[in-house]
């Protein structure tokens, strides 16, 4: 549950620069 800057596999896609 940590919010990386992939693809927002985290639980808060929202969190980082997580662009799908």
């Amino acid at each position: 549950a940590k919010p990386t800057t992939d693809t927002g596999n985290s639980v808060a896609p929202s969190t980082l620069t997580a662009r799908e």
